[in-house]
């Protein structure tokens, strides 16, 4: 098993390091990317070579906030350069806020875990006291607490009651649903009345398919968006992205028949996991999580078919896997058969 410091998928270099091939040959299944990128018409190329407009810019937050069901008119939405820049941003950004107030001690934060660990990197480097904890009830008392819903990599969604007596717990609570496009529990983001101390992220490049655009979006009470605006400053995303994401946003139909698409990937992806012996421990439509005696041994032999993963150092026989597109599913399920007759 290949890990870098923070242990990323979308690691394609190492495997490519490791196993040779090109790029193109590679069927990356590190990530939790949409395998179906949205078929967008390529804006103009004026928009490389002026500054982002702020009425388009506004046009895609308007957009979004409906997209993403944000009805209560005391919450805003803000465009930001990827979920992991508003991750960047807003773990010192609250770290400075909860200083402020509690000056005579490092301030807590509390991370549901195990996740997406640039959370714990992104808090620890602004120097305050970061715990994990996987009971729900741990995270009240904290100063900050970090849930993400659905969870990456175990796909775990939490219910609006749960998160709300979370909230009701701590002073700060940032809730990443960078993965709820696509689920049958309705998001948070969507409830009439969420709690004014929560922070919800969004991320639009992974249902989108469209990550290398680096969008995402941070929804929260309007002062505190209004002084995220003010610590960002102007143009926080480009041209090309608003123009974009105004496009896939507006495209209902696309939404709906992807959903389908990706439900029933990961259906086929399990059937192939359990009849080669693996056990599904979760996931969500656009990644699985599959328990093997030996994932880093099963990430070899995937490799072999030039199909990439993800493993988990904590976790040695948990293995996750993206949706592999319709192209890529054959040699997927023979891997997938081969490994069975090991």
């Amino acid at each position: 098993m290949m890990t870098d410091p923070f242990e990323h998928g979308g690691n394609l270099d190492d495997a490519l390091s490791v196993y040779g091939g090109s790029r193109d040959e590679w069927c990356d299944l590190s990530t939790g990317i949409n395998p179906f990128a949205y078929p967008f018409q390529m804006p103009n190329t004026d928009k490389l070579s002026q500054l982002p407009d702020r009425q388009a810019l506004e046009r895609l937050e308007t957009l979004a906030r409906s997209y993403y069901q944000i009805s209560n008119q005391s919450f805003d939405i803000m465009a930001v350069a990827g979920a992991q820049m508003a991750i960047s941003t807003l773990c010192p950004l609250l770290a400075g806020k909860l200083a402020h107030n509690h000056p005579e001690q490092p301030a807590s934060a509390a991370i549901l875990s195990p996740t997406y660990n640039e959370y714990e990197r992104c808090l620890k480097r602004t120097g305050m006291a970061v715990s994990h904890t996987s009971e729900i009830k741990t995270l009240f008392g904290a100063e900050l607490a970090v849930i993400c819903s659905p969870n990456n990599p175990t796909g775990i969604q939490l219910t609006s009651g749960h998160i709300h007596e979370v909230a009701s717990h701590t002073e700060y609570l940032i809730l990443d649903e960078s993965f709820a496009d696509v689920t049958d529990i309705s998001p948070y983001s969507a409830e009439q009345t969420p709690a004014k101390n929560s922070i919800i992220l969004k991320s639009f490049g992974k249902f989108f398919g469209l990550a290398g655009l680096r969008l995402g979006f941070v929804i929260g009470a309007e002062d505190f968006i209004a002084a995220l605006r003010e610590h960002i400053g102007p143009w926080p995303v480009s041209g090309m992205a608003i123009e974009i994401a105004i496009q896939a946003f507006s495209d209902s139909s696309w939404h709906a028949s992807t959903c389908a698409s990706l439900r029933q990937l990961s259906d086929q992806m399990d059937h192939l996991a359990v009849s080669a012996g693996l056990s599904v421990l979760g996931g969500t439509p656009l990644f699985r999580l599959y328990q093997a005696e030996n994932a880093s041994a099963f990430q070899h032999h995937l490799a072999q078919y030039q199909l990439w993963s993800r493993c988990f150092s904590y976790a040695p026989d948990w293995i996750r896997l993206g949706i592999a597109p319709p192209a890529d599913m054959p040699r997927l399920e023979q891997a997938f058969n081969d490994w069975h007759m090991k």
